[in-house]
């Protein structure tokens, strides 16, 4: 899991999603491919079928994670999402539910990658100072390491050049 999640996950447009598709699911497939994100809800009872467990200890995960995911659903019977992506609403619609923290994909794929527009700040400083944020790292150990990690590795790839431009 790479996001930090800051928001409620379990919210009225995703379970609209779900019943839009009549899927198990909260989810989207990228435009023009046959892979469903990374950015996914479940119901777990509904969406962890017999079916979904034998064909994913039967299927090759060897390759793109979002390519697997695709066939994996779409192989198991449990539906896919819509694809009208310009009348549809829902075909388009993946919150994210808080911060991407790493875009580490790889060898020379920096996690360093500048802030989201979205996001309610633009340094690192006003960032970890967020009330709600705040006051978890005061109270929680192993948060506060996480944060402290991730701002060391982002602080060693700026000094070695990693970082990419925006």
């Amino acid at each position: 899991v790479d996001i930090f999640i800051t928001e409620d996950v379990v919210t009225t447009w995703r379970l609209c999603q779900m019943l839009r598709y009549g899927i198990p699911y909260s989810n989207v497939i990228r435009p023009g491919t046959q892979r469903l994100t990374g950015v996914m809800l479940a119901r777990m009872n509904d969406f962890y079928t017999t079916e979904l467990v034998d064909r994913q200890a039967t299927l090759s995960a060897i390759g793109n994670d979002e390519k697997f995911l695709y066939t994996l659903v779409n192989v198991s019977g449990l539906g896919l999402p819509g694809t009208n992506y310009r009348d549809d609403f829902f075909a388009t619609y993946r919150p994210v539910h808080g911060v991407h923290i790493s875009f580490n994909r790889g060898p020379n794929k920096a996690m360093c990658h500048g802030f989201d527009p979205r996001w309610p700040t633009s340094n690192w400083y006003d960032f970890v100072c967020m009330p709600f944020l705040a006051d978890l790292l005061c109270r929680d150990a192993d948060s506060l390491r996480l944060v402290e990690s991730m701002a060391g590795q982002i602080a060693e790839e700026v000094q070695g050049g990693y970082a990419k431009k925006n």
